[in-house]
Formats: structure tokens, C-alpha cells, sequence
């Protein structure tokens, strides 16, 4: 009597799970052999085989959750598809106004021709946007059409000092060449503290200076454009011009040739 009352459950158990198991949508054709499933719960109940009967429910939760995860995976690898493009409100409203500004400059062409005319010009527009929040040459694209100014920091002290050193010795020293001049420099920035300091003072005026026009600058575009990095470069700061024009780094680092 317990044997056959076990065997109920256990038939009762194995139906629920196989309608829990038919309730995911995929892969159905896994339950087409669900009878003879049944057929082998039904025999070993008849037998009265117990274990056979908990190794047959054992089975049934191991598919279950075979099947779980495989349901997981499908959903995953249908949001890793990329699904239909969508035209952005940006590109909706630049087709719209581009449309009917290329019907009026060329009536006779198609309305193909024009579409493939607007995503050129998007292509374009994209371009430019990329590159609109990196500076070249000291400017930087703003649209399509207008390139501003961007404000650039001041030179480092030792280059406004050398700039005032030079052109001091310039109006003291007019035989000096331009090895005596470097020497001289090189000498007074180890000696002259009182024109290193004009120049240090200088460097935060002009300082101060650049950060009140870069606040400006963020204030009336709504960004401040970066420096594009080169494959040689360690940081992200370009080179002064009166860097590259007459370094004194380099002067300062390495000893100067007497004549």
C-alpha cells in the first residue's frame, strides 16, 4: 500500500514537472518523447523499483534546469544582435531641413539622388562633430562653417625669462652672437634671482589671464576643446610656439659649445 502510494505521487510529481517544462516556448520538439517517459515512470511503478522512480524525478529536475539555461542563453544572444536601426531625431530634423533645401537647388534630380546627397552631408556633419571638442593649431571647429580662437596658457618662466634676457642683451651687448647670448642666458638663469622673480610674477598675470578667458570661453560654447595626443607624445599639452621656436629647455639641459 505505501509502495503504490509512492508511486502516485511520484506519477503525480513527474506531470507536474513535465507541464512546468512545456510551459517555456523553446525547443518543443524535446518533449515530443514525453510518453515513452511516462511509459518508464509507469513500469517502474509496476515493478515497484523506488530508486528507479527518484532517479527518473532526479532527471526530470536536471532537465529543467538544462532547460533554464538554455532559455538564458537565447534571450542573451538575441540582445547581443543588433537589432534595426532607428533614425535619431538629429538626423530626422537634418533631412527634413536638407530635403527642402536641395528641392530648391535641384528640382530636376530624383528623390534617390537627394536622399544619397543628405547622408553624404550627415556623413560630413559627423566628422565635423568628432573633431569639434579637439583643438589643431590653436582652434578649434564650432560648425560646420566657423573656426574660433582657443586661448592657450602662457609660456613656461624660463621662457619669458629668456625672452626679456634676450632682448636685454640685445640693446646692451649688439656684438654678442647667438652662441654669447645662449651662454649669457644659461648664466644668469643660475644667477640673476631679481629677473627670475619679474619673470615668475609675469607667468601668474599671464596666467590668471588664460583661466578667466578659458572660464569665458566654456561659458559661451558650452566645452573646452582638448589636445589630440600623437603616438610620440606623453602628455596632453602641445608645445608653445616660442618653445619651438627658441627652446632654452634644451639649452639649459645640455652644455653650450664655446667657440
Amino acid at each position: 500500500m505505501t509502495l503504490i502510494s509512492f508511486s502516485s505521487f511520484s506519477q503525480w510529481q513527474g506531470y507536474q514537472i513535465r507541464q512546468y517544462l512545456y510551459s517555456f516556448s523553446i525547443f518543443p520538439f524535446l518533449f515530443t518523447q514525453q510518453p515513452q517517459n511516462q511509459d518508464v515512470i509507469q513500469k517502474s511503478s509496476v515493478s515497484g523499483d523506488s530508486s528507479s522512480q527518484m532517479s527518473q524525478i532526479k532527471q526530470l529536475f536536471n532537465f529543467s534546469n538544462f532547460i533554464k539555461m538554455q532559455k538564458q542563453r537565447l534571450k542573451q544572444l538575441q540582445l547581443d544582435q543588433p537589432g534595426p536601426k532607428k533614425q535619431s531625431s538629429a538626423y530626422r530634423k537634418f533631412y527634413d531641413e536638407q530635403l527642402v533645401l536641395l528641392q530648391q537647388q535641384y528640382p530636376k534630380r530624383t528623390t534617390e539622388e537627394l536622399i544619397k546627397l543628405i547622408n553624404l552631408k550627415w556623413k560630413v556633419k559627423e566628422k565635423m562633430n568628432k573633431q569639434k571638442y579637439f583643438q589643431k593649431n590653436g582652434y578649434v571647429n564650432i560648425n560646420d562653417t566657423e573656426r574660433v580662437p582657443v586661448p592657450q596658457p602662457p609660456p613656461p618662466v624660463m621662457i619669458i625669462f629668456q625672452k626679456h634676457m634676450r632682448k636685454q642683451l640685445e640693446m646692451t651687448h649688439p656684438e654678442y652672437n647667438g652662441t654669447q647670448i645662449d651662454r649669457t642666458i644659461k648664466f644668469e638663469w643660475g644667477s640673476n634671482s631679481a629677473l627670475k622673480e619679474q619673470a615668475a610674477e609675469e607667468y601668474k598675470k599671464l596666467r590668471q589671464e588664460f583661466e578667466n578667458q578659458k572660464k569665458d570661453f566654456i561659458i559661451k560654447y558650452g566645452f573646452w576643446p582638448q589636445h589630440k595626443k600623437h603616438q610620440n607624445e606623453s602628455g596632453n599639452q602641445i608645445q608653445h610656439p616660442s618653445q619651438q621656436a627658441n627652446p632654452l629647455a634644451c639649452l639649459l639641459n645640455k652644455k653650450v659649445k664655446y667657440e
